[in-house]
């Protein structure tokens, strides 16, 4: 390879991969050769969903439960068929989703992808085509930019699949951060539309997220879906709350 070639590719790496020195999580310095926002060290106290997991919505359990569903889901008869995630929605990766969403760090979204891809990887879903959670034009405005889709693009660029493009989010939603799962579900009941209903009928749609918490707007989004003739909804976030009982 040479010279020129390498400065090339490293320019456009630095475009997809912004090079930062340090690690968003402690601070620490990193290699500035990989095109990395975490440390190794924080990369190892990362909380990974394990095994021990809702067979249906990924929420995970603990270790004396030894039932395969969550009680969310054995109250609620979701209508997507399931859906995984990659991490617990806590501490460090909590930390980060926040600045990804609020404090501008848009480069967080390719690298977030790649854990998506990895999560992927492992399951045997057959997806005709991947739809990032629509954000309202004023929370568009307002953001710059919508985080599922900054983490959905280069998700489906590495796989070779296409994102629904025409779903819009018609009903600006107010936030849900303190909402139970009931508030959740009226706040976002009928809040988008689908600009050609024949796309998704009898096609597999793959909802992707940051967040999965009470499941209201992947299920909001699923419901629209099925009503079009969609086949069916899957779900893929980048982490999952831990649910009180109680919401």
């Amino acid at each position: 390879m040479t010279n020129v070639f390498k400065r090339l590719i490293n320019k456009l790496l630095d475009a997809i991969y912004p090079k930062r020195v340090k690690c968003i999580i402690c601070g620490g310095e990193l290699n500035t050769d990989e095109r990395n926002a975490i440390c190794p060290h924080c990369y190892e106290r990362l909380p990974f969903i394990s095994d021990k997991a809702c067979i249906r919505c990924d929420m995970p359990l603990a270790e004396d439960d030894y039932s395969q569903t969550c009680f969310n889901c054995k109250r609620h008869n979701y209508l997507y068929t399931a859906v995984r995630s990659v991490f617990r929605y806590e501490g460090n990766i909590r930390a980060c989703i926040y600045k990804f969403k609020y404090k501008h760090q848009e480069f967080l979204g390719e690298y977030f992808s790649e854990f998506l891809v990895r999560r992927f990887a492992r399951l045997d879903w057959n997806i005709d085509y991947v739809l990032p959670v629509p954000l309202h034009t004023a929370r568009l405005k307002s953001r710059g930019y919508n985080q599922s889709y900054v983490m959905a693009k280069p998700f489906c660029d590495k796989l070779g699949l296409e994102i629904l493009d025409n779903v819009t989010r018609i009903k600006d939603t107010p936030s849900q951060t303190n909402l139970g799962h009931k508030e959740r579900a009226e706040n976002v009941k009928d809040a988008f539309e689908i600009a050609d209903k024949s796309m998704v009928k009898g096609k597999n749609i793959l909802i992707i997220d940051d967040v999965y918490t009470t499941g209201a707007t992947i299920e909001s989004l699923t419901e629209l879906m099925l009503n079009c003739g969609a086949n069916a909804v899957y779900g893929l976030t980048l982490a999952h709350a831990i649910m009180d009982k109680d919401l």
